[in-house]
């Protein structure tokens, strides 16, 4: 036995070195090395996960702490039309597309960077929604109605302003790995006027921006 097992057996609490005194003279099995060697394995792994269990802990809890502090931020500047103009051309400018054919036109599959383009977009401009048109692109085992009623869920826009959704080729006969995957949603809006006011600023931001 342990010092452990041995305490444990006993019901008592002995100090280590008091069992350490007592059993000094008894002579160990190579059996007993043996079995210590896979206990201290074990409890090194034991150790370890534990230790990786309190880092993720203690991640998630500062995680949360710097996404509190960030929302309390957010919070006190999304009042003002500033803030969703630099959202929108910071967004545009990295997403967008710049050719000028008379429409906003602004594509990703993570929901909330759609919802946030629409945020800042209806925020700067006085959007007409019948102007838009959304445009889904997906693989070819997607279920298309399920897609898009979600993305109407997420862009708030109308079915009828949904145009077909696009097949990727490349995807036929292949099974799709990631489930959750909901395709690209492409946004268009027509307004010439707003795109090239938005290309502007795009071009006028890094100007002023040292």
């Amino acid at each position: 036995m342990t010092y452990a097992e041995i305490s444990k057996e006993l019901g008592v609490s002995i100090p280590k070195s008091t069992l350490n005194y007592w059993l000094r003279s008894i002579p160990m099995s190579d059996e007993y090395y043996r079995r210590i060697s896979v206990l201290a394995n074990e409890g090194l792994a034991k150790a370890r996960i534990k230790s990786a269990t309190l880092k993720k802990e203690q991640t998630a809890v500062k995680a949360e702490e710097l996404k509190d502090k960030n929302r309390t931020f957010f919070n006190i500047i999304s009042d003002s039309p500033i803030f969703y103009k630099l959202l929108l051309v910071s967004l545009y400018w990295a997403e967008g597309s710049k050719t000028m054919r008379g429409s906003v036109d602004f594509g990703n599959s993570d929901p909330g960077v759609i919802r946030v383009f629409l945020s800042a977009l209806r925020g700067c401009y006085a959007v007409d929604e019948n102007k838009f048109r959304v445009t889904l692109q997906c693989r070819a085992d997607s279920d298309i109605k399920a897609l898009e009623k979600f993305w109407r869920k997420v862009t708030g826009i109308r079915r009828e302003l949904f145009y077909n959704a696009q097949i990727d080729p490349r995807t036929i006969g292949k099974p799709t790995l990631k489930k959750e995957y909901k395709g690209v949603c492409r946004i268009t809006y027509f307004s010439a006027d707003i795109l090239n006011d938005i290309i502007q600023a795009t071009k006028v931001l890094p100007e002023i921006v040292q």
